[in-house]
């Protein structure tokens, strides 16, 4: 099922020619990925884009039966890991003594499910904040998406998460990560092209948070930036390339409350014979300028000094052709298991202009889980 992404390109191109259904998912890197013909007939990767899904849905998984158990949910309190909401037994001692002292459990979290947090300390992400801005004042990158990796425990498993979230973009492999992503990527309709790309984060149950995010001259720059890419990269792939609608608001629901996030629409109209390279053309877009920077490839070399480890599939694309179209998303707001601990991957992005504390603590809201 895992290939080298140049022959995920190859075979997005016969597929695309045969106008055959797929799915496929591609590493931040660009190193690795999947690729799965006709995955609706699939059941071990389990997927959901924009309304298209191969899993059954589980349609009362809000709601607590009288039983005390969560209808439709494999697990809800793992025996030995979590013993009740804010009490964390022997699971939180894999952690080190800085993560401990750093233990957040989100409170207003369902009581049926325990989700906790162990951020890293701000001394920690400071360090990282500081490489970047060094990148930045050199003029090395104008803007880059700078990224944590923060341990969790919860009650429930990887498919429990994809179950229960409410995303345009889920994706689940057994045992290895699960993603509910709010994010489009690109999505092709009748030989037009669209783009997505989203910067700007807000606490919606801050005062005037709407005009307090749109009036912000960070996120203004911030997201200025990335439409300005999104377009010319648009502009790779497709002519007459424009904004149809600029720093829109999106309000989502989040285990720690509400946030506002901004995006924009960009649009292109494709090549007449797009579909037969279509793998070659999608490839050129990537990775995923959102989770990445400007400019591109001094950027990523920045984001791998800084980070000094590899994403793997967070952050990197999935995406669903039906035939004729195609749509996908970014993989963020991301959970990955290794070794038997789980983490939850975050990040932001971050200019000149950014204030460490601030950033600091916007990957950290990020860390939630969508329901």
């Amino acid at each position: 099922m895992f290939f080298h992404c140049h022959h995920i390109a190859a075979k997005m191109n016969e597929a695309g020619r045969a106008k055959t259904p797929f799915l496929f998912a591609v590493n931040f890197e660009m190193s690795e990925g999947f690729f799965i013909e006709n995955p609706l007939r699939q059941t071990g990767v389990l997927f959901h884009v924009n309304g298209i899904t191969n899993a059954e849905q589980v349609s009362n998984a809000n709601q607590m039966s009288n039983s005390g158990r969560v209808s439709g949910v494999r697990k809800v309190l793992s025996s030995g890991l979590v013993s009740s909401v804010g009490q964390v037994s022997n699971a939180g001692q894999a952690f080190n003594a800085e993560q401990e002292s750093n233990v957040e459990q989100v409170s207003n979290a369902p009581v049926e499910f325990v989700f906790t947090r162990y951020p890293e300390s701000f001394e920690t992400y400071e360090k990282r904040f500081r490489c970047a801005m060094d990148a930045l004042r050199a003029g090395e990158t104008s803007l880059l998406n700078l990224t944590i990796k923060t341990p969790i425990v919860t009650s429930l498993s990887l498919r429990d998460i994809f179950e229960r979230s409410k995303a345009k973009y889920r994706l689940y492999l057994p045992e290895k990560f699960v993603c509910f992503s709010p994010e489009r990527f690109v999505k092709t309709r009748d030989g037009k092209i669209f783009s997505h790309p989203m910067k700007g984060t807000i606490d919606a149950d801050l005062p005037n948070a709407a005009e307090r995010l749109l009036n912000d001259p960070k996120e203004a720059v911030e997201h200025e930036a990335i439409t300005k890419l999104t377009r010319d990269d648009l502009g790779r792939v497709a002519t007459g390339v424009k904004v149809n609608r600029y720093r829109y608001i999106d309000r989502l629901k989040t285990s720690n409350g509400t946030i506002l996030q901004t995006s924009s629409e960009v649009e292109g109209t494709l090549p007449a014979d797009y579909l037969q390279n279509l793998g070659t053309l999608f490839f050129k877009l990537l990775p995923a300028g959102s989770i990445a920077g400007t400019p591109r490839e001094a950027t990523l070399r920045v984001i791998r000094a800084c980070e000094q480890q590899p994403r793997g599939f967070y952050s990197g694309v999935v995406g669903y052709f039906d035939g004729e179209n195609l749509d996908s998303g970014v993989l963020i707001r991301f959970i990955e298991k290794e070794n038997g601990k789980m983490y939850f991957r975050s990040g932001g992005g971050i200019t000149i202009d950014s204030q460490c504390e601030s950033e600091y603590h916007e990957a950290i809201q990020k860390v939630y889980l969508p329901f």
